[in-house]
């Protein structure tokens, strides 16, 4: 499967490259190819630098750096996709240069990290239900827990639970061991 990902993405590639040097010359292209090559990921640190430069607060007292609380985990997911655009933009190519291009703007990578996210979530819902459905819980769902009468199991109701404990005696429990001798042997 993945050489057929990789066979797909040359051949979309290729054909993306003949369409831009057709319009713009081979030259040209091959300059534009090797431009989002060279500072695809310098443009995507710079963004996470800016990102993270939004979020980072610094003490005056100590001069300690701090993050903010508040939207890590959208940071995080920011971070993460600029960093996928930029190492987009790196792999030689037109069309992947778009897709990185688009993960580094800000409304796009915003709503990609929206799109994301949603799906996730579908995948581990379905997941559950896979395995819920895979498992003997659906088909164990009774209104008993069972009964103590069969396979031998005395039931023992309160009554005789009281009963028992009237007329107990430490000598039911074994033989009742001396003290003087830490061994428990009788003399």
């Amino acid at each position: 499967m993945p050489a057929l990902f990789f066979f797909a993405y040359f051949v979309f590639e290729t054909l993306a490259f003949y369409g831009v040097a057709k319009l713009l010359g081979v030259g040209w292209a091959l300059i534009a190819l090797f431009v989002t090559m060279f500072f695809g990921m310098a443009v995507a640190m710079w963004e996470v630098r800016r990102l993270m430069a939004r979020q980072i607060v610094q003490d005056k007292a100590s001069g300690a750096l701090y993050m903010k609380q508040e939207g890590a985990g959208k940071l995080a997911g920011n971070v993460g996709l600029t960093i996928a655009g930029g190492i987009l933009l790196s792999i030689p190519g037109f069309l992947t240069a778009i897709v990185g291009i688009l993960l580094l703007l800000p409304p796009t990578r915003a709503l990609t990290r929206k799109l994301m996210g949603f799906s996730f979530m579908r995948g581990v819902e379905r997941m559950g239900m896979r395995i819920y459905k895979a498992s003997p819980i659906p088909d164990a769902q009774h209104n008993s827990y069972g009964t103590f009468g069969s396979g031998g199991y005395e039931v023992i109701d309160e009554e005789e639970i009281h009963r028992w404990s009237e007329s107990v005696n430490p000598e039911d429990f074994g033989r009742p061991q001396d003290p003087g001798n830490s061994k428990g042997n009788a003399q």
